[in-house]
């Protein structure tokens, strides 16, 4: 019984004690999409505008539709789509589990592989944006995995905390042939259906960091609210320990409870 209990404090001391965060960074190499100082990707026309924000864990997608015009507007979702390094997903109708992969190859120095999964939360075929009004969607949010990105391709760095503090930080920087991360959105908008409008936008991750130092809620405020910013977060492996820890000691209790007739083994409430 005392060197499974030894063995117990070994596993809880040896495990990690912090979660990693990744920190991204996104951009459109499209020319008529205008990135906002806040960080939102922005497309204009005479008819209304459209703008794209990834902000906040998991890169939730939200879409803000404005009308312009003096009559109303419909956003198609069965002719919409998201396409995430090659793979569609219709946003129309109920809910979608989705899930993929990218490779990528860096200055001849590594490869790495980039995977996400998720559950997009699918629309209604058509919705109305009334005259002079702006209606906003969250399509999905996506979980991606950087745990297989070449180590050797970090550099060491420095980020500031919301108290201008340094701390240090390894970060990867892509272009859009060498990023790991392509998302693509066709938007199909109308104000008569025989007439459809179909926008696209296209974007990519610029870079992600990763540490340990810092959560992402002590960075700076403009840092945080930033469109063009998301994270993804590593838990530290202390959950999963506890789990096993509570498994352990439930399976000696009763080994205990076995031998020793149940008289000295008693489990809480």
């Amino acid at each position: 019984m005392k060197s499974i209990f030894t063995y117990l404090l070994l596993l809880m001391f040896f495990t990690s004690c912090g979660s990693t965060y990744f920190l991204s960074t996104l951009d459109s190499k499209n020319t008529d999409v205008e990135k906002q100082d806040n960080g939102d990707f922005l497309i204009e026309t005479d008819s209304l505008w459209i703008a794209y924000c990834f902000n906040g864990q998991d890169a939730p997608v939200w879409i803000t539709v404005y009308n312009k015009l003096d009559k109303p507007l419909y956003v198609d979702w069965k002719k919409s789509a998201l396409v995430i390094n090659d793979e569609a997903f219709s946003y129309a109708g109920g809910k979608l589990d989705i899930s993929g992969s990218g490779d990528f190859y860096q200055y001849d120095t590594g490869y790495g592989t980039s995977s996400f999964g998720g559950t997009m939360e699918k629309r209604e075929d058509i919705t109305f944006v009334p005259p002079k009004s702006k209606v906003s969607f969250s399509s999905l949010s996506l979980n991606f995995n950087f745990n297989n990105l070449d180590k050797e391709l970090y550099e060491k760095g420095y980020m500031l905390d919301k108290e201008k503090g340094a701390f240090k930080v390894n970060r990867i920087s892509f272009n859009e042939e060498t990023s790991p991360i392509l998302i693509q959105s066709f938007l199909t908008v109308y104000e008569k259906p025989e007439k459809p409008m179909l926008f696209k936008q296209d974007f990519f991750m610029t870079e992600v960091v990763k540490t340990k130092s810092v959560s992402p809620q002590k960075l700076s405020t403009e840092q945080m609210n930033r469109g063009d910013f998301f994270y993804s977060i590593k838990p530290s492996n202390n959950d999963v320990t506890m789990t096993i820890i509570g498994v352990a000691v439930v399976g000696v209790a009763a080994v205990g409870l076995i031998v020793g007739g149940g008289s000295d083994v008693h489990l809480a409430e």
